[in-house]
């Protein structure tokens, strides 16, 4: 991780959409998380990183993200 910032002129959305097949999930309006990176799952909603950060999870994105960790075909 270099802290390095990129900015899109697209919506996440496009991002959601390329991504899912990569394993990638919304976790929130403004984070696309690699399930591969969720290190921890907080019931106050948020994830930990394998690099330790802390990504909020919104409410409403906490059974999908898991449903997405538990189910088949995640490693």
């Amino acid at each position: 991780r270099t802290g390095e910032k990129l900015v899109s002129s697209k919506g996440i959305f496009h991002y959601d959409e390329l991504l899912a097949p990569l394993q990638f999930l919304r976790v929130h309006q403004s984070y696309l998380v690699n399930l591969h990176y969720i290190r921890s799952l907080h019931t106050e909603q948020y994830i930990v990183l394998h690099d330790k950060t802390q990504i909020p999870v919104a409410r409403l994105k906490m059974a999908l993200v898991r449903k997405a960790l538990l189910g088949p075909g995640f490693n």
